[in-house]
């Protein structure tokens, strides 16, 4: 079991992608509404759910509102360092 699942949200409509090897990440379009709202949405009822949720963009006026409803955010480079970090733990 994987201890993190990843949401990867696309601003627009459907697009065909290649089928992702691992289960723990899901693609997402946001169709007829903005990628933002589809994501400050989501990650808003994951948190009111109890679901651990960090939002991950370069974004800062995203970062602002999601941080004013209580979700955790970052920007990319800092989740890039994480994972890079985590993965090279794992190879030692």
């Amino acid at each position: 079991m994987s201890a993190s699942c990843f949401r990867v949200i696309f601003d627009g409509g459907f697009r065909p992608v290649r089928r992702l090897a691992a289960p723990s990440i899901n693609v997402y379009f946001s169709e007829h509404e903005s990628a933002d709202d589809f994501l400050l949405e989501r990650s808003y009822f994951m948190k009111t759910q109890g679901v651990r949720c960090v939002v991950v963009s370069n974004d800062r006026g995203l970062r602002d509102k999601a941080a004013a409803e209580g979700v955790v955010s970052m920007p990319c480079e800092v989740f890039y360092r994480l994972c890079d970090a985590e993965l090279r733990k794992k190879n030692k």
